[in-house]
């Protein structure tokens, strides 16, 4: 929890970095510089948009989007559902 909130912290320290992230795999530096028992933001998703802002949660919500349509549109869409939640 308390790597998300560094993260979080650092996210929202300006308005270019909440449009832009802080960068891809810079997380990583700013985590570990605060708190040096922590190695990185424990949330894939979370990670994601905090290093890459708005932009990235856009991209992050229209692919969420379209998996949400294939998975409704297959033959098995138990098993797809399925496999989307084991993979995020």
């Amino acid at each position: 929890m308390r790597s998300i909130q560094i993260g979080f912290s650092e996210f929202v320290s300006s308005a270019d970095r909440v449009l832009f992230g802080i960068g891809p795999g810079v997380s990583h530096k700013v985590v570990s510089s605060q708190d040096s028992s922590l190695e990185a933001i424990y949330s894939a998703s979370l990670r994601y948009v905090f290093e890459t802002g708005l932009v990235g949660a856009t991209a992050l919500a229209i692919a969420t989007i379209g998996l949400y349509h294939i998975i409704k549109a297959s033959e098995f869409p138990g098993l797809g559902a399925a496999a989307a939640i084991s993979i995020a």
